[in-house]
């Protein structure tokens, strides 16, 4: 048992930086009506329509509604730069939220050079928002 024991703890302790992933969190959005109601849920707003803009960037197919536990809800991987970044949410041809996000960088002393990154302050059209624990990532519910 004892040698069984050991060849654990050393096979734990050995990182192989060419196959193991960097870690990704991600800030997951609720929107909801005044009543509670989920507004991707109830067809307000439709999941295929809505992208996110960042810089440059579009992304699409931010919604899941095939993954149990984050259905309806948009998705958004945190990613860099550090400090504060502006999202453009846009929710159908008429509407384009803001979304606002102070990024944290953690983990740089990763053996692999691996970083991920976390928030602890978002805003959404202007408006501060409770950021929760969702797992190991972040939601936030937004009242519309």
């Amino acid at each position: 048992m004892v040698p069984l024991l050991c060849l654990l703890l050393i096979s734990c302790n050995k990182l192989d930086c060419t196959t193991d992933d960097p870690i990704f969190r991600s800030l997951f959005i609720k929107l909801v009506d005044t009543d509670g109601h989920n507004l991707i849920e109830n067809d307000t707003f439709d999941s295929e329509e809505i992208v996110i803009r960042v810089s440059d960037t579009t992304i699409t197919g931010v919604v899941f509604n095939d993954v149990q536990g984050i259905e309806n809800l948009i998705a958004l991987n945190l990613l860099g730069p550090e400090g504060t970044t502006s999202y453009e949410i846009q929710l159908s041809e008429s509407r384009i939220d803001i979304l606002e996000l102070s990024l944290i960088e953690i983990g740089k002393d990763d053996p692999c050079g691996f970083s991920y990154f976390i928030t602890d302050d978002a805003g959404y059209n202007g408006i501060d928002q409770t950021i929760e624990d969702f797992g190991d990532d972040f939601l936030i519910t937004v009242v519309i």
